[in-house]
């Protein structure tokens, strides 16, 4: 694997994985009215990681 790939294989899984703490958040808050800012920022990273690819 070159380092492209490998690059495109971390931003496919950050951007696949972000919706994960907004999901871990509204369950354990039962609300759905707060945005979780790890979810933005994992996916911030990931797409950043596709521009660069």
């Amino acid at each position: 694997m070159d380092s492209v790939e490998i690059l495109g294989l971390i931003a496919a899984t950050l951007t696949t994985a972000a919706f994960v703490p907004q999901v871990y958040k509204t369950w354990k808050n039962k609300s759905v009215e707060d945005i979780s800012l790890t979810m933005y920022t994992v996916l911030l990273t990931g797409v950043l990681l596709w521009f660069m690819e």
